[in-house]
């Protein structure tokens, strides 16, 4: 719902500064921003590593937390967010 909100939000806002002539930009700007947000979330979610730490019980994205290594939930290990956005801006 967030991402919805915000693809409309940035469109919404921009036509008080650009004028009504950009008001027709409105949903193609918006449906942009929510195709860009779902596909840098959707790999993100699905193939990105996440790891649990058993000593807080905090998933975190990174191998060590609580000056421990930390076991792996979902994902694959040599995934990482900058992984997912390198593909993603190519």
């Amino acid at each position: 719902m967030g991402s919805v909100l915000g693809a409309f939000i940035i469109p919404v806002s921009s036509v008080n500064f650009l004028g009504e002539n950009y008001f027709y930009w409105i949903f193609p700007v918006a449906i942009s921003g929510l195709s860009g947000s779902l596909t840098d979330s959707l790999p993100g979610a699905s193939i990105q590593a996440q790891f649990y730490c058993s000593i807080c019980g905090k998933i975190r994205e990174h191998k060590i937390h609580c000056n421990k290594t930390i076991s792996i939930k979902k994902g694959f290990c040599w995934v990482n967010n900058d992984t997912v956005n390198f593909f993603l801006c190519r």
